[in-house]
């Protein structure tokens, strides 16, 4: 029986550096995400395909951004919910 799961991922970042080294990073962050769903959604018939690439694998969304922001930690990732809307 297929089960329907969600997964969210969150890398917290504490950059040391100016806006020039943000804004590099950010750019190399939203390569990795886009390589990242490109792989998770091959075509299970390529060569490169993950051994996961015939379960059926949906990107909702993403998002990614970097922001001057206050505070030592993001929250849990563990206390989202997931509900349907």
């Amino acid at each position: 029986m297929m089960k329907k799961m969600r997964a969210v991922g969150i890398v917290d970042f504490e950059i040391h550096g100016d806006y020039s080294t943000v804004g590099k990073i950010e750019k190399e962050f939203a390569a990795f995400i886009k390589n990242f769903c490109t792989k998770v959604q091959n075509d299970p018939d390529e060569s490169s395909a993950p051994d996961f690439a015939e379960d059926f694998v949906i990107i909702t969304q993403t998002q990614h951004g970097m922001q001057d922001r206050r505070g030592t930690k993001t929250g849990p990732i563990d206390s989202i919910v997931f509900r349907n809307s």
